[in-house]
Formats: C-alpha cells, sequence, structure tokens
C-alpha cells in the first residue's frame, strides 16, 4: 500500500465531529476522557502568554495559567473561562515563573503541564520532570531533540536521514575551522532558535569578520549556544502536520514564496499548499514521516519542518518543531 493511502485509511479513522485537536495538548479531551485520568481529576499548569489554550480544555478540568503581565487586558474575561488561579509576570522568560510553579505544584499536585510556545518547549518539559509527571506528554529528551538543532541532526544522522552538514559552535574557532573545511557560505544560528532570529549566512571573509566581532565572548569558558551548516541551494518548503495516537494523520508541504531567513526584517513572509499530484509534495510527505518517526515523540503532538528540494533534486531538512505551525 503505498504512504498516500495509508495515509487516508489513517484520517479516516479520525471523527471530525470529536473535539479530538484538545489530546494535543497533554492528552486530556474536552470529553472528559483521557489516557491515564478523568478531568475532574486533571489539574494542569499552563505556561503561556497565550490564555485562549481554555478553548481546547474541558471546562470540567482546574486550569491555572501563568502567564505575560501584557495579557492583563484579558484577565476578567479568561476568569470567566474557568481558571482556578491566573498569575502574571513582567519578565515571563525569566525563571521566576519555574520558581512559582514549584510553589504552585505543593499546593495543586499539577497532572499536566502544557504550553502553546516553542520557546517553552524546554522549560515545561524540565518541570513536567522534576514533577515527576509522566504519561503522554513530551518528555525533556525528546523535547530536545525538537528544539536543538544539533541534537536533532546528530538523531537522524544516525537514522541514516539525511542532512546539512553541520557542527556545534563553542567559539569562533569552530566557525573558522568548518569554513576553511567546507567553503563558503555558511548558515550561523541559535540551536534553540526559532523565526530565523539572529541567523546568519556568511558568505564572505568580511562577513566572517563581522560575525567574529559579535561572537568575541568565545573566549571565555562559556560555551555558546550556536551551530554551523553548510548553505543548501534550493527551494525551501514548509510542511505541518499531526500526530495522533502514535502516527502522522496529516502532513501537508506548503510552498514558501520569499526567503524565510530574511523574517526577523521582513513584515512579509507566505506559501501556498502544493498540489496533490506534485510528485514533490509526495516526495516531502514521504521524507518528513520519516524525520518524525525518527525523532519520536508523545502520543499526540502537532508538527511543523522546513525543507529543501534542493538544486540536485534531494529532499533535505533545514529544521522541525514540535507545534503547530
Amino acid at each position: 500500500m503505498s504512504f498516500l493511502n495509508q495515509l487516508k485509511n489513517q484520517t479516516t479513522t479520525l471523527n471530525p465531529t470529536e473535539t479530538k485537536v484538545t489530546h494535543l495538548f497533554g492528552g486530556i479531551l474536552s470529553s472528559g476522557q483521557s489516557s491515564h485520568k478523568r478531568s475532574d481529576d486533571c489539574c494542569v499548569l499552563i505556561i503561556s502568554p497565550n490564555w485562549l489554550v481554555y478553548k481546547w480544555l474541558s471546562p470540567n478540568i482546574k486550569k491555572v495559567l501563568l502567564t505575560n503581565t501584557s495579557a492583563l487586558k484579558e484577565m476578567d474575561f479568561a476568569a470567566e473561562k474557568g481558571y482556578h488561579l491566573i498569575e502574571t509576570f513582567q519578565d515571563f522568560a525569566s525563571g521566576s515563573v519555574e520558581y512559582r510553579a514549584f510553589q504552585l505544584h505543593k499546593e495543586h499536585n499539577f497532572t499536566h503541564i502544557i504550553c502553546l510556545m516553542e520557546g517553552d518547549l524546554i522549560r515545561t518539559s524540565r518541570l513536567r520532570e522534576a514533577f515527576g509527571i509522566t504519561g503522554d506528554q513530551q518528555t525533556l529528551e525528546n523535547a530536545l531533540r525538537y528544539r536543538d538543532k544539533v541534537v536533532m541532526k546528530q538523531v537522524l544522522q544516525e537514522k541514516g536521514i539525511k542532512t546539512p552538514i553541520f557542527a556545534p559552535v563553542e567559539g569562533a574557532t569552530d566557525v573558522i575551522k568548518f569554513i576553511e573545511k567546507h567553503g563558503y557560505p555558511v548558515v550561523v544560528k541559535p540551536r534553540k532558535g526559532y523565526g530565523s532570529v539572529n541567523t546568519s549566512i556568511i558568505k564572505t571573509e568580511q562577513d566572517l569578520e563581522q560575525l567574529v566581532e559579535t561572537i568575541a565572548g568565545s573566549g571565555l569558558d562559556t560555551a555558546l549556544d550556536l551551530e554551523v551548516e553548510c548553505f543548501v541551494y534550493g527551494q525551501m518548503y514548509h510542511i505541518d502536520g499531526i500526530v495522533y495516537d502514535g502516527q502522522v494523520q496529516i502532513v501537508w508541504p506548503s510552498k514558501y514564496v520569499n526567503t524565510v531567513v530574511d523574517f526577523e526584517g521582513n513584515p512579509f513572509i507566505a506559501g501556498y499548499d502544493t498540489s496533490p499530484d506534485n510528485p514533490v509534495t509526495i516526495r516531502l510527505q514521504e521524507y518528513i514521516v520519516d524525520v518524525v518517526e525518527a525523532l519520536g515523540g508523545p502520543d499526540c503532538f502537532p508538527f511543523h519542518a522546513e525543507a529543501w528540494h534542493t538544486i540536485d533534486d534531494e529532499i533535505i531538512l533545514c529544521e522541525i518543531g514540535s507545534r503547530g505551525g
């Protein structure tokens, strides 16, 4: 049976009238069912600058929200949606969020911890591990596979899946040595970054000189959280999908119409769905399914990947995140 036929057979098992999308948030269904607990036995800690999670959770579930102070204007409305407790933080990126989570766990004994932002995936996974929360929720090891680009590519290469040539960067020497071996151009980016923020394309010696000036601190003992990889020539696609019951149920590519790496300074970025009869569509689907299966994850989660169709007619991963696109 072909990949697409398998996928069609899988997707027909999902009843569109059921709110099963909520299972992506810690395994809790609006029907009150869960793979581990009844909804009235659950207490969910939500770490997110967005308070809209209530739309996907049963009203019977006890919900504690830690969010950004900028959401204060919505607090009265949010409280009406069944939050047991709402607390805000001026600096949502600070460790004060984790500190407060520890305090609240002693009082509420959280059964699930969920987030909506990619930058909070490792944070929430660390808290689950610290609190001993198990079940169908993302582990720290798995979160790192989707957030740390070096770990991600190491796992994929071990599974025989093609990625760009890459190396971790602990100092300027690593970038210079990589360029001397592989040549220009190269891409230098944060290992745990997203949205192409702080991503640099190094094309010339002048570019390299400017880069090393910005990472002068590499002479210190503290390692840089960067990665360098060979530039890939080709058309970039983003591929979005959902894993449900441990299988990829939905996966579809879209073609970018502009340069993703310019996203930080470009207010416009867009793409369009590829045609079902486009041979590249099928190849991208099959490739990303292999990637997701290699990286693993909880039984239910969304994913957003980016990959190139290269000028040499290869499919190569840029990166993938365990979050919605």
